[in-house]
């Protein structure tokens, strides 16, 4: 005997919906929304694996049902991924500003748009040198980093920010870098970012490939083959033996999508 069982599919107005469903609701309805998205999703995509599977014996990887089953597991990957980057949304809080204070904050995920932890991203002058004064961040498992400054509008007659500042007593100009564990320079933002009291910039970047490890950010980095070189040639340097919980003044090499 052959039975059939329904397939428990979800329209996409249905996944829509629920990714909108922010306005209306909270963050975290939201996300356990979203969640319970993904979790369908899972159980599909273990049973249109099975299915593939069974074809192909049956039939020959390159029989037109299997590479339908195929395209519609890609299809329903694709989906995932995108639950998962709106459910990484929907858990991380806004932050909260005040007048003197600047925050950077956003997303670094590899080409499978996963968050990619424990890299450093701090902010280096067009001469490629690190901006101390303000910090740097390390990406939680989500990928999501958060930068922020206080005091700016007392900076602004401090050394480090006029030597950066523009005539017009606008913010420094600086660009955001991404380094690994080892120092080793993966992205260098060719969009400057422009601190500024009482501001809050976002962004989400894409890399290549997955690395691990946090560490802090020092003067210049090597740049990883294959990656944009940065704007002056990085200088030779041993390996850091410091603590990571505060960066030096050791000069080193350092959308979307």
């Amino acid at each position: 005997m052959v039975s059939s069982r329904k397939e428990r599919s979800i329209p996409l107005n249905t996944i829509s919906g629920t990714l909108e469903k922010g306005l209306s609701g909270t963050d975290a309805e939201r996300k356990m929304g979203i969640e319970g998205l993904m979790r369908v999703r899972d159980v599909k995509a273990t049973r249109l694996e099975r299915e593939k599977l069974r074809l192909s014996k049956k039939l020959g990887a390159n029989h037109p049902r299997v590479m339908e089953l195929t395209n519609t597991i890609e299809v329903n990957r694709g989906l995932i991924r995108d639950l998962e980057v709106q459910r990484d949304h929907a858990g991380t809080e806004i932050p909260g500003i005040d007048e003197n204070t600047w925050i950077l904050h956003g997303f670094v995920r590899d080409k499978h748009f996963k968050g990619i932890p424990t890299l450093t991203v701090a902010l280096y002058d067009q001469q490629g040198k690190w901006v101390e004064q303000l910090g740097y961040a390390c990406t939680d498992k989500t990928g999501y980093f958060k930068l922020s400054y206080s005091h700016m509008r007392d900076d602004r007659e401090k050394p480090w920010f006029t030597t950066l500042a523009d005539k017009t007593r606008q913010g420094p100009q600086v660009f955001i870098r991404i380094s690994d564990q080892k120092g080793m320079l993966l992205y260098t933002d060719k969009q400057p970012v422009i601190p500024e009291p009482g501001q809050v910039d976002y962004r989400e970047i894409l890399l290549g490939d997955e690395v691990d490890m946090c560490k802090p950010p020092e003067g210049t980095m090597q740049p990883k083959p294959g990656t944009e070189k940065p704007t002056t040639k990085p200088s030779p340097q041993k390996e850091d033996q410091g603590t990571t919980e505060k960066p030096g003044k050791r000069s080193r090499k350092s959308s979307q999508g």
